[in-house]
C-alpha cells in the first residue's frame, strides 16, 4: 500500500489493510499454519508473484506476519 495511514485511527488502519486486494486470501492461508512463498502461490494460484510479495511486505510492515520478504 503506497498511501500513508493515520496511526491514530485504528478503524482506518484495519480498513486499509484488509481492503487491499488478495490480503484476506493470504491471511486465510497463513491462518492455517506457516507457509513458504511457493506454498502460498500454490494455495492462491490466481495471484502473481509480485502481488503476493507486495501483500506479504504490507502484512509484515503491520506485524501481521512474522516472516518478511527482503526488499
Amino acid at each position: 500500500m503506497s498511501r500513508s495511514i493515520d496511526i491514530n485511527d485504528p478503524q482506518r488502519i484495519a480498513e486499509d489493510i484488509l481492503s487491499a486486494k488478495w490480503t484476506l486470501r493470504v491471511l486465510n492461508v497463513l491462518a492455517q499454519g506457516p507457509a513458504r512463498f511457493s506454498g502460498l502461490r500454490s494455495a492462491i494460484p490466481a495471484v502473481s508473484s509480485n502481488m503476493l510479495a507486495a501483500r506479504l511486505r504490507d502484512l509484515c510492515g503491520f506485524r501481521l506476519s512474522r516472516a518478511c520478504i527482503p526488499i
